[in-house]
């Protein structure tokens, strides 16, 4: 049956869904399309999601959802910010420009 999952190996992992993000009153934030943690603290939380790393600055940071499978996250605290860093392509070049 279309829109099912009835067929779907129970051990299969799915992908994770584009990337949304959503911010309540500078406090809460949910977040699609996460990949993994990179690092986190009070201070930041670095994921990796399907569009890149992505960085939140605040204080009091907490992780307090997080579902691989599902690409889900979700952060509590007091946001300052948040930014993505493009991944870094490799140029077929080595440190000192030679190939």
């Amino acid at each position: 049956m279309p829109g099912t999952n009835a067929n779907k190996d129970p051990g299969q992992r799915t992908a994770p869904r584009a990337g949304d993000i959503t911010v309540t009153g500078r406090e809460k934030i949910k977040l699609t399309g996460i990949t993994g943690v990179v690092s986190f603290d009070e201070g930041n939380v670095t994921l990796t999601t399907t569009d890149g790393a992505l960085t939140v600055d605040g204080s009091g940071l907490n992780i307090t959802a997080l579902d691989l499978e599902r690409g889900e996250a979700a952060i509590d605290g007091r946001f300052i910010g948040m930014y993505f860093t493009e991944p870094r392509k490799k140029s077929g070049r080595r440190f000192f420009g030679r190939e």
